[in-house]
């Protein structure tokens, strides 16, 4: 599978400690300067909201929620070292000032120096509170090992103090859908041969609802994304997408998952374009009367030149069956977050893909995020309205994930303010 180099990292945690074995070059613990004044607004139709400069970091946002208050929580997991990482989450108060969340590292990391590791996977309000998921562990062992991560369940009423209850292994920390009637809160979690699903009414106390095992032996759980559709007067469609990949060993294969309740589920291969060398189902959401699955096609060229492109399957049948879909686009790799604007007058989709800014170094390529949208599903183009501080895909800037503020799209960005400076800001359409 090919790699992907960026100069500042976004990625979320995986679920297995395996996959935290590359290394980086190290870069000191990140600190913050106040600064949550709102800029002025560009000609771009694009609204800033700055969040804060911060000394010593790199990067952006990689999850964030939003309150009916106005108020906000978001996360970033920044690899320091090699297996070492740490978190910082800021929060918005209901008034629109920005600040630190207390104790960041202790609460949701473990640990200090080489080897310490953790990060949150997906955040969300709920029940009348923040809920976040993912793992958090200790140092390393002695020999450089990174320890197995404990699945973790962050709440907090306010998103300034958060409560840690950890689970038992393979138990949720991944991503999290409300139900259509607000009511119960699913999430995902993974063992070494089954994605699971859970579910909770509260936030904190979660029961397992499915399993979804795996169809071909000898391979694991590699990523998954959980969407709930309801169209009025139906029932709740449930739709898990991911890839399993083989155990120490390159490939993987597609595939996605439906259920009518969340705990008994049908589970099918999703067909992968002619001459790829294996794909991963990344993202799933309802769009123009059809669920649609945006994922990566790995290939490589003659001379052994790793490349990936953007693929996607539909379907009209509310997931009974799902045909490949042909996509165009400016985009050189897959779709990491998409959104539906629901304050269009037409059907708009706005997506966050992978663009490539640099020659390719060994088997690794250089690679950003960018903005790109589209309105039938398969037919994406760069939006003319951009602002000019975000609009041209560079290593130095991040964009993404895209997301919605109550229903406003909303576009974290994050970008240089002089040396080892970063200054954080969200966008909104």
């Amino acid at each position: 599978m090919p790699t992907f180099k960026r100069l500042f990292l976004r990625a979320t945690l995986p679920v297995f400690a395996a996959l935290l074995s590359s290394c980086t070059e190290s870069s000191p613990t990140a600190t913050t300067r106040a600064a949550a004044e709102t800029t002025k607004a560009g000609e771009s139709g694009w609204q800033p909201e700055a969040i804060g400069v911060f000394t010593q970091f790199s990067g952006g946002i990689d999850h964030i929620a939003f309150a009916p208050d106005g108020s906000a929580a978001a996360f970033t997991n920044v690899e320091t070292s090699c297996c070492t990482t740490a978190t910082f989450g800021w929060v918005r108060n209901a008034g629109g000032k920005w600040g630190s969340i207390n104790n960041t590292q202790e609460t949701f990391v473990i640990g200090s120096g080489d080897g310490a590791y953790g990060g949150v996977n997906d955040v969300v309000w709920f029940n009348n509170q923040f809920v976040a998921v993912g793992t958090r562990g200790g140092n390393a062992t002695a020999d450089g090992d990174p320890v197995q991560p404990i699945p973790t369940i962050w709440t907090s009423p306010d998103g300034i103090t958060w409560v840690a209850k950890e689970q038992p292994s393979g138990q949720v920390t991944g991503d999290l859908e409300a139900s259509p009637d607000g009511t119960t809160l699913l999430g995902t979690g993974a063992t070494e041969t089954a994605l699971m699903v859970y579910s909770t009414t509260d936030g904190t106390a979660w029961k397992e609802l499915g399993k979804i095992p795996n169809p071909k032996s000898g391979q694991q759980p590699f990523s998954t994304d959980l969407l709930i559709h309801s169209a009025p007067e139906t029932t709740p469609t449930y739709v898990v997408v991911g890839s399993f990949t083989k155990i120490n060993a390159s490939g993987s294969f597609s595939f996605v998952s439906t259920s009518s309740d969340g705990a008994t589920w049908t589970t099918q291969e999703l067909a992968a374009p002619a001459g790829k060398g294996g794909s991963s189902a990344d993202t799933a959401l309802f769009f123009n009367g059809q669920i649609i699955i945006y994922g990566t096609g790995y290939s490589e060229l003659a001379d052994g030149t790793p490349v990936n492109t953007a693929i996607g399957w539909t379907s009209a049948d509310n997931g009974r069956t799902f045909t490949l879909l042909k996509l165009t686009s400016n985009c050189d790799g897959a779709f990491s977050s998409v959104v539906v604007d629901q304050a269009a007058p037409e059907s708009t989709m706005f997506a966050i893909c992978t663009a490539l800014v640099g020659p390719q170094e060994g088997d690794s390529i250089s690679s950003t995020d960018k903005l790109v949208l589209t309105r039938d599903g398969s037919t994406f183009e760069t939006p003319t309205n951009m602002a000019p501080e975000w609009s041209t895909p560079s290593e130095e800037i991040t964009v993404g994930p895209i997301t919605l503020d109550n229903g406003r799209v909303v576009l974290p960005v994050g970008k240089p303010n002089g040396e080892e400076r970063r200054e954080v800001s969200l966008w909104r359409a």
